[in-house]
């Protein structure tokens, strides 16, 4: 979970501190091996691992914007995978409520488009 600029251990429990009063249990928390644009971050519920992209781990990434892709992760593990008949709903309307408390919610997001681009 230590890269060279961020360490993913550190992030998660200050977050977990912070917004989830400690209750939610460390997953396995990793770099991916591949430099994606596209997937920022995962959430494997079946391995409980967190994985975020290693585009992240450089110092052209705040740690805000780290930050917020970790407890994005997070809030998967808070609100796990919905089924409603056929349908999987991933991102439930408390996931998105409580993605916007993050403090710098509309920051991140900015930043990760361009960082995409």
């Amino acid at each position: 979970p230590r890269g060279r600029h961020h360490d993913l251990e550190e992030i998660f429990h200050a977050l977990n501190h912070r917004f989830f009063y400690g209750e939610i249990s460390l997953p396995r928390l990793g770099w991916s091996h591949q430099n994606s644009r596209r997937i920022l971050g995962h959430y494997d519920s079946g391995h409980g691992a967190i994985i975020i992209s290693r585009k992240l781990d450089t110092p052209a990434a705040p740690r805000h914007l780290v930050e917020y892709v970790v407890y994005h992760e997070m809030l998967h593990i808070r609100f796990p995978v919905e089924r409603r008949g056929q349908r999987r709903i991933i991102h439930s309307r408390e996931f998105r409520e409580a993605e916007k408390k993050f403090p710098k919610y509309e920051l991140a997001c900015r930043q990760l488009k361009q960082l995409c681009a």
